[in-house]
């Protein structure tokens, strides 16, 4: 099981090292704001919780790309313990679309 979940965090590093412009910004549902480095450091390590994304829209404006939606995060029992409203903006740079920025806000519980 580690190294398949090993293998998982590795492939997921890539796949997000690629996606991520090297100007990339994220505003977290903390106030924190991070870099393109920073969310590379933290998918490199387990997490205590899953991520469901739901309701995602993406809209394109020429060379712009906004991706809108709701990430819903579980505990290691599958119960929902927050939800996020997410928006991403994507630009398509040298031939890619590159996510440059990305915006995260807690739902109230119900």
């Amino acid at each position: 099981m580690r190294l398949a979940a090993s293998i998982g965090r590795a492939r997921l590093h890539a796949t997000f090292d690629r996606i991520l412009a090297d100007d990339f910004v994220d505003s977290s549902w903390k106030g924190e704001v991070g870099t393109k480095r920073q969310v590379l450091e933290r998918l490199s390590k387990p997490l205590p919780y899953s991520q469901h994304l739901r309701n995602v829209k993406v809209t394109f404006y020429g060379s712009t790309a906004l991706a809108r939606g709701l990430n819903e995060i579980r505990d290691k029992n599958g119960r929902i313990v927050m939800r996020i409203r997410f928006i991403d903006v994507f630009l398509y740079r040298h031939g890619n679309w590159h996510a440059v920025a990305a915006q995260e806000t807690p739902m109230r519980s119900r």
